[in-house]
């Protein structure tokens, strides 16, 4: 607290100013309050000799805790957390892309076939010239994806007819595969449009030279040659023509 000067002697004492808001002057530009002055407070002399008032000159430091105090800490707390925020979501980002990437590096491949031989398809009489065969029906997406996969043997006239519901290109291999074959690309009127012959365990595909294929049919390799079945000859089933069955896939 600062007072001013030790009044003169002999100088009377005068009331204190009194104490109401009307009373009280403050200077903004330096931040002083007047006030009574307590007993015992030192006061300056007037020009005659006398107080000149019974006031001190009180200085009072800034309030840092008022309203419009907090408020401009709470601003800047929030923008401060923002920010934080804001560097966390971006790292964040940044790193999951590579994690994404791995994830989808490490992925297993989908396979649609089975890790064994699948147990005997249902099965249709097929005739081919004087030829009479049993052919086990491929129809669902497991088992025309196996096939023969797994199979140790095929007796000579047994074998596999794979449905498609559309004629297209198609694509054989032997993944999997232990037992020789030849197979035969049909066309939708049920003819033969091709014969080839596939290795045991050779994956590279053979594609058809039509993409007008919608079944096939796999027999012991070199069974077609043995008996004279020839591209153009027209398959019959026990159920009727060949163009009558239908199947699931594409």
């Amino acid at each position: 607290m600062r007072a001013w000067p030790e009044q003169s002697p002999g100088a009377r004492a005068v009331p204190a100013r009194s104490t109401s808001p009307v009373a009280k002057r403050r200077d903004n530009s330096s931040r002083q309050f007047w006030s009574p002055a307590a007993p015992g407070d030192r006061v300056r002399s007037g020009p005659d000799g006398g107080p000149l008032t019974h006031e001190v000159l009180i200085e009072k430091p800034l309030r840092l805790f008022q309203p419009w105090g907090m408020n401009l800490c709470l601003v800047i707390v929030a923008l401060a957390v923002a920010w934080l925020l804001s560097g966390c979501e971006k790292n964040g980002a940044q790193t999951a892309k590579p994690l994404a990437a791995l994830a989808e590096t490490n992925a297993m491949p989908i396979h649609y076939y089975l890790d064994h031989a699948q147990p005997k398809l249902r099965t249709v009489k097929l005739w081919l010239g004087t030829q009479e065969i049993d052919a086990e029906l491929a129809v669902s997406v497991a088992e025309i994806s196996t096939g023969m996969m797994y199979r140790k043997s095929m007796a000579e006239n047994e074998g596999m007819l794979f449905l498609f519901a559309q004629p297209d290109q198609r694509n054989f291999y032997m993944k999997n595969c232990l037992v020789p074959l030849s197979a035969a690309y049909i066309d939708p009127q049920g003819a033969i449009d091709q014969i080839i012959d596939l290795q045991p365990g050779v994956e590279k595909p053979v594609p058809s030279r039509s993409d007008q294929i919608k079944y096939v049919l796999e027999m012991p390799q070199g069974w077609f040659a043995r008996h004279d079945v020839t591209s153009g000859m027209v398959i019959n089933t026990s159920e009727g023509p060949l163009k009558n069955l239908r199947g699931l896939l594409p």
